[in-house]
C-alpha cells in the first residue's frame, strides 16, 4: 500500500511549487527577477545623453537624477521597484495556464 501511495504522490512532484511556497512569497521572488526601476531610469538617461551628445556632468542631468530619486522616495515608498519584462509575465501566465489544463 505504501508503494502505491508513494507512486500516486510522485506523479504530482512537478507541481510541488504550487503548494511549497506561499503565493505572496513566490510572487515577490518572481518580481525580484526583474530590473529595478532605478537601473532602467539610469540606462534610459545614459542613452538619452549619448543620443543627444550631452555631457554626463551637465547640471540638468544631475537634476533629473535628483528629481527621480525624490519621486521614488515619495511614490514608491513600500512598493516593489523591481519589474520583470512583460514577456516574463506572459511566459509565467502561459506556463500556469498549461499546468491548469
Amino acid at each position: 500500500m505504501e508503494n502505491v501511495c508513494a507512486k500516486f504522490l510522485n506523479q504530482y512532484d512537478n507541481f510541488s511549487f504550487l503548494w511549497e511556497k506561499e503565493l505572496d512569497v513566490a510572487f515577490k521572488e518572481f518580481l525580484d527577477t526583474g530590473k529595478d526601476i532605478r537601473e532602467t531610469f539610469e540606462e534610459n538617461l545614459l542613452k538619452e545623453i549619448e543620443d543627444n551628445g550631452w555631457e554626463k556632468e551637465d547640471p540638468k542631468i544631475e537634476a533629473a537624477r535628483e528629481n527621480f530619486e525624490t519621486m521614488i522616495k515619495k511614490i514608491y515608498k513600500g512598493v516593489a521597484t523591481r519589474q520583470p519584462a512583460l514577456e516574463k509575465f506572459d511566459e509565467k501566465i502561459l506556463h500556469l495556464t498549461e499546468i491548469k489544463q
